[in-house]
């Protein structure tokens, strides 16, 4: 049996998360998910939902993903964080 991901995605936009969401289902991942927007609710999440991965837009309007990284490396350093960046083309 496969086991199911935790992921952890950063993102103050729901339709973004959204769409992360369905490219994993398409690549056949099995994962549950949660947002989050802020830096409380992250590390509320970080520690209760214990997130195998991390997804992260790297800036929102409360918080963003250095300061994410930062918290991370400090307390669950084995957890992988990647960012993405949003084109303002």
């Amino acid at each position: 049996m496969e086991k199911e991901l935790h992921i952890l995605i950063i993102e103050d936009v729901a339709t973004d998360a959204k769409l992360l969401e369905l490219e994993l289902g398409r690549a056949n991942v099995s994962f549950l998910s949660k947002r989050v927007e802020t830096r409380e609710d992250f590390i509320r999440e970080l520690h209760g939902f214990a997130p195998d991965l991390i997804l992260s837009y790297y800036r929102l309007p409360s918080f963003d993903g250095s300061e994410a990284l930062t918290i991370v490396t400090k307390e669950s350093p084995d957890i992988p964080l990647y960012f993405s960046y949003r084109s303002t083309r």
